[in-house]
């Protein structure tokens, strides 16, 4: 082939791969620094989540009379690690752990009948994730799995808020029997243990998660 005609074509032919091999090169930094950025928010997110039903857990239990020294040690755990910012939680459980299980008994049923907790109970909403679903697919499968699993609790802990709100407000209706006020109040305290134990699924879901999304 003439080398008047061959050279061009080389040319081309190296400007075309250059083309197509940086346009892929763009795609890719551009994917990771999505997901960079995803992790990095989701991560900030789901910590800020941590403080806020670690709390819920110990509020419930003691509302219900249904605090042990494994609730305690629990609690006391997830501060140390995330250094949640509620010191007299803390000052309160530690000692506790030092206690007998029906001392302990005897100040969870003074600590039940103390305000009602349905103002320190909110729905758990996921802002950022719930903005950005699509993103996931940036994360292996492992990690998405587990995700949709925490996404899943979290709709069935805010039912159950909506029955709790509910059942609160059927407390506030003059014309209950003492049979049905005794039902509803039954339902409460199950609903109040249900949260409780699904709360702190959540929260080591969540824990889960951020050990994944920085590994």
């Amino acid at each position: 082939m003439n080398e008047q005609i061959l050279t061009p074509l080389i040319f081309i032919l190296l400007g075309w791969l250059l083309g197509f091999f940086g346009t892929q090169l763009n795609k890719i930094l551009k994917r990771n620094k999505n997901k960079k950025d995803f992790i990095i928010c989701l991560s900030t997110e789901l910590k800020e989540l941590i403080p806020q039903i670690t709390n819920l857990v110990f509020v419930l239990n003691s509302h219900i009379g249904c605090f042990n020294k494994d609730d305690i040690n629990w609690i006391i755990k997830i501060n140390s690690i995330y250094n949640i910012e509620k010191p007299e939680i803390i000052t309160f459980l530690n000692p506790l752990l030092k206690m007998k299980d029906n001392q302990i008994k005897a100040i969870t049923n003074f600590l039940k009948e103390q305000q009602g907790v349905s103002k320190d109970i909110r729905k758990i909403n996921l802002i950022y994730l719930d903005s950005n679903i699509a993103y996931l697919m940036l994360l292996n499968s492992e990690i998405q799995l587990i995700i949709f699993t925490l996404r899943k609790r979290i709709f069935w802990i805010n039912e159950l808020i909506d029955r709790n709100i509910f059942f609160n407000e059927q407390t506030f209706d003059s014309s209950l029997s003492d049979g049905n006020r005794k039902i509803i109040d039954i339902n409460l305290k199950n609903n109040y243990i249900h949260m409780a134990k699904m709360y702190k699924e959540i929260v080591d879901i969540i824990i889960n998660v951020l050990k994944d999304l920085n590994n």
